[in-house]
């Protein structure tokens, strides 16, 4: 199996589909990848050419530090999770993660019926929320949900000429909280940048742990 490095790129680290890592590179200035034979070497060549690029290991890593990409938008990664999905007892909590320690990180839980596509969503906007009242107007939004990718970029404006309302006449699911993504979205360039989860992408690894974390103190009837 090929393993495809990404060391500058919109979400650097190893991939193994080369659609995954050519979505990493596509409209990155710069952009640095290699293919390999094993997943070692391409760990390493992630780690030694993020180095010689910026001569410093890559400032997602740094402590209360955040990444700006190439065209000047804040990096920063979102997760839902749904803990015990369809079982008694689920849980939905909410992840941002800016930066290693990074004081705008965000771990909540979900508010309202547990699902990982609301979760998802509240995510993103609690990302979106964070970083204008930080002062950024240009944010890339790096989420492993595809759904709410689609909803954001190809589905959101003809839901809202038709009154919420799907093409076979069904009202939309999580109409609520993608009203207050699309509101959260005013005032800003976004970006929206799909990963692959649970791929050793550090960014959406640590959303994910304060999305578990959240989820901890997650009330169904919050």
């Amino acid at each position: 199996m090929p393993f495809y490095a990404v060391a500058r790129g919109h979400s650097p680290g190893v991939y193994t589909s080369w659609p995954d890592a050519q979505a990493q590179i596509n409209g990155y200035t710069a952009a640095r990848y290699k293919k390999f034979d094993t997943k070692d070497e391409a760990e390493e060549f992630v780690k030694e050419n993020a180095l010689k690029a910026s001569g410093r290991p890559p400032r997602e890593k740094a402590s209360g530090d955040s990444q700006v990409d190439d065209e000047g938008y804040l990096v920063v990664y979102s997760v839902g999770v749904c803990e015990f999905h369809g079982k008694s007892g689920q849980k939905s909590g909410c992840g941002v993660f800016f930066a290693e320690d990074h004081e705008r990180n965000v771990s909540v839980p979900l508010k309202g019926k547990a699902s990982n596509n609301a979760a998802d969503i509240q995510a993103a906007t609690h990302a979106l929320i964070t970083a204008k009242a930080a002062g950024y107007d240009k944010v890339a939004v790096h989420t492993d949900s595809q759904f709410m990718i689609n909803c954001m970029t190809s589905w959101l404006k003809n839901w809202k000429k038709k009154d919420w309302k799907k093409s076979d006449g069904e009202s939309v699911k999580n109409k609520e909280e993608l009203i207050e993504l699309d509101k959260a979205t005013e005032g800003l360039a976004v970006k929206w940048i799909h990963v692959k989860a649970k791929s050793g992408i550090v960014g959406n690894d640590e959303a994910r742990k304060l999305a578990k974390v959240g989820a901890k103190q997650y009330e169904a009837d919050a």
